[in-house]
C-alpha cells in the first residue's frame, strides 16, 4: 500500500512539473500588436540626414513588425 501511495505521490509530482506553462516566444515572421503604452527607442531621420535614437511613446494597439515583416528581408542590425 506504501509503494502505491509513494507512486501515485511521484507520478503526481512528476505530472505537474510537466504541466507548468512553457515559455512564450513571439514569432518574428508576424506583426505583433502593443498591449499597453510604452517608450520605444526608434531610428529617426535629422534634418541634417543623419539617423538619431529618438523615444517615442507608443500606445497600446499600435503594431511592432521585425524587418523580416515589413521589406521581407532577414532581421538586421540597426544603422
Amino acid at each position: 500500500m506504501k509503494r502505491i501511495a509513494l507512486a501515485l505521490a511521484g507520478s503526481t509530482m512528476l505530472c505537474l512539473a510537466s504541466c507548468r506553462a512553457a515559455p512564450i516566444i513571439p514569432d518574428p515572421t508576424i506583426p505583433h500588436r502593443v498591449a499597453e503604452e510604452t517608450t520605444v527607442v526608434i531610428w529617426a531621420r535629422a534634418p541634417d540626414g543623419t539617423l538619431r535614437k529618438v523615444p517615442v511613446r507608443a500606445l497600446a494597439g499600435w503594431w511592432l513588425a521585425s524587418p523580416e515583416v515589413v521589406d521581407g528581408s532577414a532581421p538586421h542590425p540597426a544603422p
